[in-house]
């Protein structure tokens, strides 16, 4: 994520599963990507980047409504597949690799207008705050779709995780670079809901907004509870509250609020 205020709300393009993943043991007891699809999707990805080369400096990235764009973007956002699935452990680069694809399409929308090609970049300029605050208002549409492939990716990553967790040999689980991967991944979700939360209280974006994101995020609650370690839910948690407390719709109250609990339950 990034690191300071308006910036909480976009993960580090390539903070994903760690290479050192690749020299465990892998467990294949499950639906298979097909690796093909997720190729077809990286490369989506990448035509629709392609189609963008100016958007940081215009601020006008194809919108979804945009012929050339739409395809591309339905490809890369269409996370149906995790969610009906637990997928195999020895594909879980496979899928870190649809998950940079999402993150890809999502920098474009989030680094509209504000003079920087990557996040990097966008630390130095302490003034496209406020022009990543309103991209996610002028672009809701498509960061919505964003946020809801992220975390059902997420999710999937989790449910990925936890199952090599449960079966897996204890010295698997020693390994030094096994620990440090599944720390990383337990602070990329972190971060990824605590930015998604943190938009909830920009100014102009909708209650139905709010909501459309609440929906998938509390589907992945209880997975939530499960992976993160005690210290980053008391953290999360209390991002949500803080959210919470600033909203006055009912409804997107009470989906931060069954959020909340459901980590503190945990």
């Amino acid at each position: 994520m990034l690191g300071h205020k308006g910036r909480t709300r976009m993960p580090r393009a390539r903070s994903g599963v760690a290479s050192g993943l690749l020299v465990l043991v892998s467990l294949s007891n499950a639906y298979a990507l097909d690796a093909r699809r997720v190729d077809a999707i990286a490369n989506a990805a990448a035509a629709f980047v392609a189609l963008a080369p100016n958007s940081a400096t215009t601020g006008k990235p194809p919108r979804q409504s945009d012929p050339a764009a739409k395809p591309l973007l339905d490809l890369v956002f269409d996370t149906t597949e995790v969610t009906r699935h637990r997928i195999p452990w020895d594909q879980l680069l496979t899928l870190n690799k649809w998950n940079l694809a999402v993150i890809d399409v999502g920098l474009v929308y989030m680094l509209a207008g504000t003079g920087a090609r990557n996040l990097d970049e966008l630390n130095s300029k302490p003034a496209a705050d406020a022009i990543v605050d309103r991209n996610t208002v002028t672009f809701a549409p498509e960061l919505g779709r964003y946020f809801d492939a992220q975390l059902r990716i997420q999710g999937a990553i989790m449910d990925t995780v936890q199952e090599f967790l449960r079966t897996a040999q204890s010295a698997q689980l020693e390994s030094p670079q096994f620990k440090s991967a599944v720390a990383q991944i337990r602070s990329g979700v972190a971060q990824t809901l605590t930015g998604m939360f943190g938009t909830f209280s920009i100014e102009g974006v909708t209650d139905d907004w709010r909501r459309g994101r609440l929906t998938v995020a509390n589907a992945s609650a209880p997975k939530v509870a499960k992976f993160l370690v005690r210290e980053q839910k008391v953290s999360v948690r209390a991002a949500v509250l803080q959210v919470a407390d600033k909203m006055s719709d009912v409804s997107v109250k009470s989906g931060l609020l069954a959020f909340a609990k459901t980590l503190d339950a945990r």
